[in-house]
Parts: C-alpha cells; structure tokens; sequence
C-alpha cells in the first residue's frame, strides 16, 4: 500500500459524550468508538452486553499483543500494541474479517481459532507468524486463545493474547550454539582442558582426563597436588619450579612436560600449555590450559634419533663411499672408506691432486663425461655403474649416484659392487654349466609358465623319453599335446599335480605315457617345483623327468618274490618283523599279530613296543642303538600274551639286509623265538645259587672282620702318605700369598703402586691353586657341594678341546670321538670339567714320549645285573665319558689300588694321590660309577658312567664374563657374620664401597644381639662354622624367627654341616665382587617379590 491511498491513522476523538466507551485514550480506544459497527454483523454499540464490552476494554488496556475475534464474519478488534506489529495491514485490518486480513497465515491458525471457538482454551508456543505481511514468519509468539462467552454460555468471540518471544529465542539459540562450540573445541583438543583457581587451588579438569590417564574426572581429586601424585619422581622437581614462577608472577604463559603415570601403570608423555589469569592487581589469579599426550611425539623424537644415527652409521660402515667434487672434476673431499676402497691418502685429496679422470679407466672416460655433464645440466648424477681405478692400478666395480649441492659442489655416493660383478659373472657360468648338464643328462629338465602352464623349455633328453622332437612339443597348446601323450587313467592326476605346484607345492608324481614314436607305454617319475622371483611369487614351474620303466618292473618282481618270502614266513613257528635301519617296523608276521594282539599296522613304526613289558622296552631301543658296532640285533624282552595276558620270554635277532652294492643296511629282517621255559629254568639255578652265596656269605662274614683291623692300618698309612704331597703343596701356596704380598707392600712403600698389581695377582693364583686343592680334597670325602644341573656332556667336552691341548701339550694328539645327541645327565658342570682335565693330566702323565689321547662319548645301557653290589646304583641308561691313552699301563697290582684314597705311585711332593679319589667321588655324589680298564703295553681307558636324565643333549652358549657390581641405593643393610677378621674385614669394605650399611658381628652370639635391637638387617650374610655354641644355620633359623623373609646368603669352607635345599651358598674362597654381585641379586629378587604380591 502507498503513502497516497494509505488511511490516515490518526482518529479524532468522539465527542459529545460525557463518559465516552471504551475508556482511555489511545489509537485503538479512538477507533473503537469511531467505527461504524451498525453496519457490521455486530450492531450498533448500543446492542452489545456489558460482558462483551469487558473483553474489548481488556483486549484495549493489555499492554502485550491482544486482540478479539467475533464469532460473526470473524471480525477483528485488537490493540495499540498489536497494531505496531502488523505494521502496513493496520489499520486496514480493524474490523475486517480475520481470515481477509491474513490470508497467508489463516491456514495455519484457523484449526486453531476452530478450536477455541469450540470452547477449548488453545496455548501454542513458540509459534512463527508473518504479522507484517512479508512473506515469511519473521516473529516468534507464544500464543493463547480463550473463549468468550455470552451471558447464555455461548462462545461469541475468542481473546488472543501474544507474548513475542523471537528475541529470547535468538539469545537461547545463540547460547545452545556458543556451547556447542564450546564442547566441539573441547573434544577438539587432543587431551585435557584445566582451569585452575590459585587461591583455593581448586583445579577444574574436562572429560580429556579419562583419555588421557584413564580417570574421569569425578573420580580424581580436584587439586594441584593430586596432578602431582601421578608425575614421576624425576619430574617433580621441575614441575614445583613451574608452581614458584606462577606465584611469583614470572612470566604468563608457561609450557612443560612430565611423566605421568597411566590408570593401567603406563607411562604417558605430558605436555602442560598454561596461561596465567592476574587480578587487578597484576597476581596471578587463575591458569588456564590444556594437557596433551605427547608420547608418540616423544617416539617419533627418538625414531628420529635413531633414524639420524642408523644414517650416520651407514655412512661409517665399509658398504658406503661419499665424494665431493668441483665441477671441473677435482676430488676435494671424500670419507675415510673411499679411502680405504681406492688406496688414495687424505692428503692426496686435501692437496687437490685427484680428478676424476685419474681415477677413470681409459675406456670408461667418455661415459663418465657425459655422467659429469648431465649433473651440471640437470643436478643429478646416476645411477650409473662403471670401473673405477684404485692407487694400485687395480680395477674395482663401483654404483654411482649424485647430485649438484648448489654451491658449486657435486656429491657422489658409491657402493662397491664388485662382489656383486663377480656373482653376476658366476651365474652366467653356473647358467652355461646348467644348460650343459640339461644336454647332457639322461633325465629331461623342462621349465612351464605358471599362469598358461606351457612348456618354455625342455632339454634333448625330451625326445628320447617321449619319443617326440622338441621343436614339435613345443608347438601350439603343448600342455594339451603333453597331456594327450598320458594314460587317459593317469591324465587327471598328472595335470591336477602341475596346477598344485603352480600354487607353490613340491610335487612329486608318476604317470604313464604312450610313445608316438614306436607306442610303447613308459613309467615317468616328474619332479616338479615353483621357481619364484625375488618377492617370493610363483613365476614358473621347473621340473625333472625321469623314466622309471625299468624301476616300475623292478618293483613287481620284487613284489612276487616278497610274496614268495611272505608264504614262506607264515609257515614259520617264530614271530617275524622287518625294520627299518633305526628299529621302525614296516611289516609283522601274522604269528606276531595273533600272539600280542597288535595288528599289523599298530605294531608300524615303534608301535611295535606296547607288546614288550615296561621295563624291557628302554633297553630294546639301546639294542637297536647298538647294532653298528655289532652288525646284529640281538636282545631279552617279554611280551604279553593276547589271550592269556601272561608275560613270556622271546630271545630276539635281526641282521641287516644290504643293498646290490653291500653299502649299507636298507632294512632288517629278524625273528622272536619264544625262550620263556628256558629263562625259567635259568632263574631256578639263580635262585641255589643266591642259597649258596648266602651260605658262603656266613662264611666270609668273619674273614671281613678281620680284615676291617687291616683295613685300618692301611689307612693309616695312606695318611701317612698324604702328610707329605698336602704339607709340601699348602706350603707353597702359602708362600706364593706370602711372597706377593710383600713384595707388593715393598712396592706400595717405595712410591712404585704400578707395580704391585702383578704380585697381587701372583698371590691370587695362590690363593685359587690353594682352592683347587680343598675341593679335591672335599670331592675325596664326599664333602664338596655340588650345584647339579642339566650338562650336555658332548658340547661340555667340546669346549674344553683347546684346554685339554693346552694341557697336555703338543706331544699328544687329541682325538674327540663324541656320539651326537649321546645326551643329558644331572650333575656338577664345573666338577665334570675338574675330573675331565683330572683324567686327561694322568693320561698325558702316563706317555711321557708322546701318544694319542682319546676322549669319547657314548651311551650305555646298564641291566639289573650291572648294577648288582653298587649301591646307589640304578639301572636304565647312562652316557659314557672315556679317556684312552696309548701310555705304557698299569700293572696289575697297582690298578687294584688306584681308588684308594692318598694312593700316589709319584715322588713325594709331586701328587697327593687324591685324584682318581676325586674322580671316584663325584661319580658316586652323581649317582654314577668309574671303571678303567688298563694293560701293560696296551695303555689306560677310564669310563665314567652318569644316569641319562631323560633330557635332549642342547649346546649352551658359553657365559660372558660377569661385569663388576654396580653400587646400589644407599638404605640397604646387611648383618655380617664371620669369626674372622681377614675375611670379614675386606668383605665388609667392599660391600660398603658400593652403598650397602654393614654391620658385623664375630660369632652367633654377637649377631643375636644386633638382631635383638632396632636395627633390623635387609640381609643376613653368615659363616656356616662359627665358635661359641651357634653356626651359621642356627643364626639364621634366630633371625628368622624375627624376620620371618629375611634373606639369608651362607658363605662356607666346608660342607660339613648340613644346609636345607635351595638356601643361597657361596663357597671361600671367593672374590668379594662374586659376594657383592650374589648380595645385589638376592635383594633385587627380594624387592622383586614385594612388588609382585598382592598386598603391594
């Protein structure tokens, strides 16, 4: 509507009334009374209830939107208020017929006047309007209709009141949208948003914490302090630091890292980025920042490094070669592995001498100019391989690759290849040796492509097999014309064979063809195999064919003669079986299978032994072990009858069926023949003759006691014998100690403390010399403290070959006859190698013109019989260490002696006579047995005989020396207890040189007092022998009754008091690193403990 035909808004007011209706005196009052209601549906003013003209007074004095709807043409009243809001409809839109006025919008609210006109009070909220006639809902009302009703109750009108809410609604919108933004940007930052208040020190921490550490917020504390729990100990100080600066004002914005320790026990790299909040007064009043788990940051840091140093490393290695040049070709730098490859000196280089022409062949100038041109021009060089000159003149193969730095410089990078070169010229022989082979060869050699399978390639032999030219298989589909050539029986096979090795399987497959060439069928055997590139794929199929005719007719006569043998056999009484060379049966006798109940296919293989008696079947599989150097297999066992499920004897032999050629065993043949009546007969001559050996026994019994008198003097004689060889020994020792230390005092008094290292070790070698000499001594008695374990006895002997050299000098010839996987057995390794070296020192001793001495492995079976009279003797399989010696022997009355303790055929001085002792000892401390079996003229071989421990025989790596103790934490304490102060004192010293709070204690009683007070020791390390009523173990088992997990290290000489299994021992004399070293690992296994139980 325009200015032009617009009303004019403005209504003078009615006069002539003393009380003018409605009251008031705004724009929609005037018009109200003004209007001509007489030609409405409504009627003159006059007309209208006093009820009606209410309303309109309300609807005209509310100060919201308000207006009123007639029931009669839908006429609309409304207010000063609403009549802003219509903007140009009003004031067409006064009294003029609602649905006239809003055309655009009464289909959205007509339901709803419907409604209320109905009698229902309708409230809408929030609802869009387009009051200004624009097209479009451009206002937001929350909206009530209330019916209005005349004084018969019916509804004439509906009073419509309006709340514009379109600002509000812009500001909760605005506000829905700021928090979004808000929790986008939180879950934007990667970890956790923190704001924390200084003064309470009140930490707000956004749901990033649970990623981060793995706690949500809720469940954490809402602190500073709690942050700092979680923080590594070597972090702490750091992060304190960063708190003094906030306080104290030093700076806004602050940026730290820590480690903090995940939920879960992980490690998670922090990084803190924090800005500081002042008040008015410029301190510090809040910080504000995030957490962020920088830990594959930290990662890729260290990736870097390493990265970095890998690179620096290849560059230092002897693979890569770097040169600089000038761009006219001179060297002006290259590294120290260029050097070494061509001969030049860095002085060469450094003096400019060197053009890359110098270092070029003559026939390699030319390549290499346009090599250097093209780097200049294009700023890249290679890579290009050629020959390279070398100082000498010699040639190497090099790879080239460079580039232009920009700066007037050219780096060359080069990869000696020469080797490669080499191979490369190798395979092009190994090639051509191939492809003479193929010719040569009676086999034919082919070669297929994977995907099509066609033959490639097939060498002459093809033609004499297939009885068809190369060049006409060759043609076409071959693989179709090869299949053709096929027994239509044998063709599905044969070609399912190729696709599999085209899968990447190894086949091996036999098939018949039919000659085109005279149309005789031939057996072939094909080999076929994948050939793959350097990515492992399949590229194509190589194989190797072989006729087998004459084999394959072989085979059937030898099939009708088996049968033959097989008819043969079944008419025998024996049970028969053929095995292969390592005791697998292939085949048993029907008599075997109707006696044991086995078939035939269950008794294959070493199925055959469920029908021996448990107790016979180890020494059936050493029968079989032993038949190389017999040639025969021959062995006891007893087998359970089927149906009667009665054990019986069967003596059982086999001999060996060789090939044409007398080579080798290719099976066994051999027979059970029951022996059991037999056997009993023998046991019945055992059992009179255990009656007259107990009655001889009776007999005997006083012969022994007599001779036990005897017996004793011999002994006493054989310590008369040892007085001498141990006095003239320790003596010696003694002044080897006595000796270095002195001069080392001399040397240490005269200013010279360089030079008494060497007297100090001297005297060290006394003391281990000295040592050597109490262990064999305590071997003798049965004293020493073994530490068993599984030893692989040939690995063991193998590494002390080099030793026993050494040891024997190089007048004897060492031999090692060691029997691979002879196996594992449970004892000392240490006292092994001790007796080993004891054996082959008496050995060496025993050629002093020279000889060969043999050291061997073997195992061994020892029967209940064997073992009869050793006590602690068991019977099963054992491992044999022999030592043989081609010496001169021992006589007859010596050898009965050699055991005897102190029994010495060498001067006075010279032996204690203690070693074979010592030998003897450990074998029983092993549960094994010596036996030497000696000649005059004919040398010595001394067997020692130790139970297999069931175990499979494994080389062990050789140990590293153990590195020096590193000092430990200061805290530790440790109650030492020893009565003597030489190896108290210096123990004690070195154990607090390392950190470690020592407090010692002469004897039992001394150490019972520290127990007794409030220092409580974290390790006890006692002598076994102490004086004054209490040993070591007593002390112990005291402390313990305080501190029941006090760990206890023993330290002993002797043995001779007995210790619990499993205790920690350490024997003297020992290094006191070796004691610093067992210390450090008991406490750390201890705390190791403590951290792994549940309570911690």
């Amino acid at each position: 509507m325009t200015a032009a035909n617009a009303p004019d808004k403005s209504v003078p007011a009615v006069s002539g009334r003393s009380t003018p209706w409605p009251p008031g005196d705004g724009e929609m009052v005037r018009r109200v009374r003004a209007h001509d209601w007489a030609a409405t549906p409504l009627g003159p003013v006059e007309g209208w209830s006093g009820r009606l003209k209410l309303v309109i007074e309300t609807v005209l004095a509310s100060p919201g939107v308000s207006s009123l709807v007639f029931g009669i043409g839908r006429l609309l009243i409304y207010n000063d208020t609403a009549a802003r809001l219509y903007g140009d409809r009003h004031p067409l839109a006064f009294g003029r017929p609602l649905p006239d006025v809003f055309p655009e919008g009464w289909a959205t609210v007509a339901p709803l006047y419907a409604r209320a006109f109905a009698g229902e009070v309708v409230q809408v909220a929030a609802q869009p309007l387009d009051t200004r006639g624009e097209g479009k809902a451009t206002d937001v009302f929350d909206v009530t209709l209330m019916p209005v009703r005349d004084d018969a109750g019916e509804v004439t009108a509906v009073h419509m009141t309006g709340q514009e809410v379109s600002a509000r609604l812009r500001v909760e919108t605005a506000l829905r949208e700021s928090e979004e933004r808000h929790r986008l940007a939180m879950q934007a930052v990667q970890g956790m948003v923190f704001d924390w208040d200084v003064a309470s020190g009140r930490v707000e921490r956004s749901e990033g914490l649970r990623g981060l550490l793995g706690f949500g917020p809720e469940e954490v504390e809402a602190t500073d302090a709690w942050w700092g729990t979680r923080m590594h100990p070597d972090d702490r100080a750091a992060r304190a630091s960063l708190g003094d600066r906030v306080r104290t004002c030093a700076g806004d914005r602050f940026i730290a890292e820590a480690r903090m320790r995940h939920r879960d026990g992980h490690w998670v790299d922090v990084l803190d980025s924090s800005l500081v909040i002042r008040g008015p007064d410029g301190r510090p009043t809040r910080v504000v920042g995030s957490s962020v788990d920088v830990t594959a940051r930290k990662r890729a840091e260290t990736a870097l490094r390493e990265s970095e140093e890998r690179l620096r490393r290849v560059l230092e290695t002897d693979a890569v070669a770097v040169l600089f040049f000038s761009q006219d070709g001179v060297l002006i730098d290259a590294n120290d592995i260029f050097l070494r490859m061509s001969g030049w000196s860095r002085e060469e280089v450094e003096a400019g001498r060197l053009h890359w022409r110098t270092m070029t062949p003559p026939e390699w100038v030319a390549d290499s100019d346009a090599q250097m041109e093209a780097v200049v021009r294009t700023g890249r060089l290679g890579p290009y391989e050629k020959e390279y000159l070398r100082k000498d003149g010699s040639k190497a193969w090099m790879l080239f690759s460079g580039r232009d730095l920009g700066d007037g410089t050219i780096v060359e990078v080069a990869i000696d290849i020469t080797g490669r070169k080499c191979t490369e010229a190798a395979l092009r022989e190994s090639e051509e040796r191939l492809r003479q082979f193929g010719n040569a060869s009676s086999d034919v050699l082919w070669i297929r492509d994977v995907d099509t399978l066609q033959w490639e390639y097939l060498t002459p032999a093809f033609e004499a097999i297939y009885g068809l030219g190369r060049e006409e298989a060759l043609r076409g589909d071959n693989l179709a014309g090869w299949a053709e050539l096929i027994l239509p029986e044998d063709r599905e096979h044969a070609l399912s064979s190729i696709k599999q090795v085209g899968q990447g399987r190894r086949m091996i497959f036999e098939y018949r063809i039919r000659r085109p060439s005279d149309g005789r069928v031939r057996w072939l055997r094909d080999t076929d195999f994948p050939i793959r590139d350097a990515t492992g794929r399949v590229r194509r199929i190589g194989g190797v064919g072989q006729d087998v005719t004459a084999l394959k007719e072989a085979e059937a006569a030898l099939a009708g003669s088996e049968a033959r043998l097989r008819t043969l056999v079944e008419g025998m009484p024996q049970l028969v079986w053929r095995s292969a060379p390592r005791g697998e049966w292939t085949w048993a006798s029907s008599q075997w299978t109707a006696f044991t109940g086995l078939s035939e296919e269950a008794s294959r293989g070493r199925g055959w032994l469920q029908a021996l008696h448990p107790d016979d079947q180890a020494g059936a599989l050493m029968a079989w072990d032993r038949v190389g150097e017999a040639g025969v297999f021959q062995v006891d066992y007893r087998l359970r009858h089927a149906e009667s499920g009665a054990w019986r004897w069967f003596w059982t032999r086999g001999l060996p069926v060789r090939d044409t050629l007398g080579n080798g065993a290719v099976e066994w043949l051999g027979t059970s023949t029951d022996v059991d009546d037999r056997v009993r007969a023998r046991d019945t001559l055992a059992r009179a003759a255990e009656v007259l050996e107990a009655r001889v026994a009776e007999r005997t019994a006083e012969l022994m006691a007599s001779e036990e008198s005897l017996r004793q003097s011999h002994k006493m004689e054989a310590v008369g014998q040892l007085t001498g060889g141990i006095a003239h020994d320790f003596n010696n020792m003694l002044q080897g100690v006595a000796g270095g230390v002195e001069m080392a005092r001399r040397r240490v008094g005269a200013g010279r403390a360089e030079e008494a290292e060497r007297y100090l070790q001297a005297a060290r070698d006394a003391v281990d010399r000295a040592a050597g000499l109490t262990r064999r001594l305590l071997a003798f008695a049965r004293r020493q403290r073994l530490e068993p374990r599984s030893v692989d006895v040939d690995a063991l002997v193998a590494g002390m070959a080099d030793l026993i050299r050494r040891a024997v000098g190089p007048g004897i010839s060492l031999k090692l006859r060691l029997r691979d996987g002879a196996g594992s057995v449970q004892c000392d390794p240490n006292e092994l190698e001790n007796v080993l070296l004891n054996l082959c020192i008496n050995a060496r001793d025993a050629m002093p013109e020279g000889g060969q001495l043999v050291v061997g492995t073997e195992d061994c079976f020892l029967s209940a019989l064997d073992v009869v009279g050793q006590e602690g003797l068991a019977p099963g399989g054992h491992v044999a260490l022999s030592v043989s010696d081609t010496g001169q022997g021992i006589p007859p009355e010596v050898l009965k002696r050699v055991f005897e303790p102190f029994f010495t055929t060498k001067p006075q001085g010279q032996g204690t006579g203690l070693g074979l002792s010592q030998v003897w000892g450990f074998a029983r401390q092993s549960g094994g047995l010596v036996r030497i079996e000696s000649a005059l003229g004919r040398g010595t071989t001394v067997r020692l005989l130790l139970p297999h421990n069931g175990q499979t025989a494994s080389a062990e790596a050789p140990a590293s020396p153990p590195p020096p103790p590193a000092p430990v934490a200061p805290g530790a304490t440790v109650l030492l207890v020893d009565d003597e102060v030489t190896v108290r004192g210096p123990a004690a010293e070195r154990l607090r040189e390392l950190g470690f709070q020592v407090i010692e204690a002469r004897d039992g009683p001394d150490a019972l007092r520290v127990l007794v007070s409030s220092t409580q020791p974290d390790l006890l390390i006692t002598d076994v022998g102490l004086p004054n009523g209490m040993n070591g173990r007593q002390v112990a088992e005291a402390a313990r009754e305080r501190t029941p997990n006090l760990p206890v290290l023993f330290i002993t000489g002797y043995a001779g008091t007995a210790l619990p299994p499993g205790v920690e021992v350490i024997n003297k004399p020992f290094e006191l690193d070796t004691l610093a070293r067992r210390a450090q690992s008991i406490l750390q296994a201890r705390q190791q403990d403590l951290d792994d139980s549940p309570s911690a």
